[in-house]
């Protein structure tokens, strides 16, 4: 029996299609399209807005602030933070505070040691519900009768002496005042009023003893 000339056949025209085609194929290159199309990288995000402020870059998210530099005399910056609600102006040379007006987000309000007599702007902030004036020359409350938020009130080193403004404050539960206020019948009607510090007043006993009778409830530090 003659062999099997089968797979020689076979083999011969796999090698005869291999020469006809030319040779071992190749990878076809990648077109320009295709490049193209390879993922790339997101880009960054651009930077997030600052507000220069204090020697300080902040962005606009911040919501609280301490400024303790005596350079500084401009707080209109402070107007392009919409999230601002703590903020600490501590010696510094501010003397204008109506930027503030625009910021009614704020909650709490320190200022010590500023050469501040004009609080244009200050009776806006309506949800105020602290404010501290400490060696202000500040002598009109008259703002005061705004913030009916308000529930800490400090008066030390200023020379505001009429509190009838801080009868409009129902929510006031801590007051504490400095040595120009001489009366406090305008307390009368705070029934919320729990601290009353009276330690550089010059009260009379006989309005401390009244007060002390409309509210039972009150503590007294002198």
């Amino acid at each position: 029996m003659k062999p099997n000339s089968a797979p020689t056949l076979l083999m011969f025209s796999a090698m005869f299609w291999l020469w006809a085609c030319g040779g071992t194929p190749t990878a076809t290159p990648r077109s320009a399209a295709d490049a193209d199309a390879t993922p790339q990288s997101a880009p960054l995000p651009p930077p997030e807005p600052t507000v220069s402020f204090c020697g300080q870059s902040l962005p606009l998210h911040t919501d609280t602030v301490v400024c303790n530099r005596e350079d500084v005399s401009d707080i209109a910056p402070l107007a392009e933070l919409p999230s601002l609600t703590r903020l600490v102006l501590n010696h510094t040379r501010v003397t204008d505070v109506s930027p503030l007006a625009a910021r009614n987000t704020l909650r709490d309000l320190v200022i010590t040691g500023c050469d501040i007599r004009a609080v244009d702007g200050l009776e806006t902030l309506t949800d105020l519900r602290s404010l501290s004036l400490v060696h202000t020359e500040i002598s009109d409350l008259s703002f005061v009768a705004s913030l009916t938020q308000l529930e800490e009130l400090l008066l030390h080193n200023t020379p505001a002496a009429d509190l009838s403004p801080l009868a409009a404050l129902a929510e006031l539960r801590v007051l504490s005042i400095g040595a120009s206020v001489k009366k406090i019948t305008a307390l009368l009607g705070l029934k919320h009023l729990e601290e009353l510090v009276v330690m550089e007043a010059k009260v009379p006993q006989n309005q401390l003893t009244r007060l002390k009778k409309a509210l039972p409830n009150l503590r007294i530090i002198k």
